[in-house]
């Protein structure tokens, strides 16, 4: 199965979504993901030893807060819709990891 790439930055609308790394969100937040929009990060719980991750817990994680950060800059009501975001997030993620074949061959697309 295909790895999603978790970057440590990109960019939406000219704006830098920094992605960092926490060993303790799920202690101190309850959480294991979290999507700041006012700061701009988002915050994932990675493999700890006081809460083991699997890679693709991480990357479903990541995928749930891209999901509202792209949402939300889309002024889109359903930003703030977990059922929906968690759904749409697994299934991108489903897609991202057992897609097959290479439409454009090895050519970069500029």
């Amino acid at each position: 199965m295909k790895q999603v790439h978790i970057p440590t930055q990109l960019n939406l609308y000219a704006q830098t979504i920094v992605i960092e790394p926490s060993t303790t969100l799920v202690q101190d937040r309850d959480a294991v993901g979290l999507a700041y929009f006012e700061t701009n990060t988002i915050q994932l719980q990675v493999d700890a030893p006081t809460y083991p991750r699997s890679r693709r817990q991480v990357e479903e994680a990541y995928l749930h807060e891209l999901t509202h950060f792209i949402l939300q800059y889309m002024e889109h009501e359903l930003r703030l819709n977990e059922p929906f975001v968690d759904q749409f997030s697994k299934l991108l993620h489903q897609a991202m990891t057992t897609s097959k074949g290479n439409l454009l061959g090895t050519k970069s697309v500029t």
